[in-house]
């Protein structure tokens, strides 16, 4: 199975170095979470945390097997910061820090 995105990571700073940052300087990589009995849907946000929910741009939904193995990327073009995921009828539907609820078709 082909995968479209690598999760190979190197933090830029030692885990013990962020106790002495400021909070403005936190990032958020995963946020929101949707399981399924196939699949695990992490939203990944990768922005300072203070700026979440006032972003503007694209967010991406990873998509992993139980394994951990990464299936599939699925961009977003809102900034949603929650989401719930209909797998029968492939549809995401995505809240952004407005309260708006929209819905986005997928295919995996």
């Amino acid at each position: 199975m082909k995968t479209n995105f690598s999760l190979s990571y190197q933090p830029p700073i030692d885990i013990f170095e962020t106790a002495h940052l400021p909070e403005s300087d936190f990032i958020l990589y995963y946020s929101s979470l949707q399981v399924s009995s196939e699949y695990i849907y992490a939203l990944y946000v990768n922005k300072k945390d203070n700026l979440f929910s006032h972003a503007e741009g694209e967010t991406e939904i990873h998509v992993f097997n139980w394994k951990g193995a990464p299936i599939a990327r699925i961009r977003i073009p809102d900034n949603i910061i929650y989401f719930t995921v209909d797998e029968k009828h492939h549809y995401i539907y995505g809240l952004k820090g407005n309260e708006e609820l929209y819905r986005y078709k997928f295919e995996l």
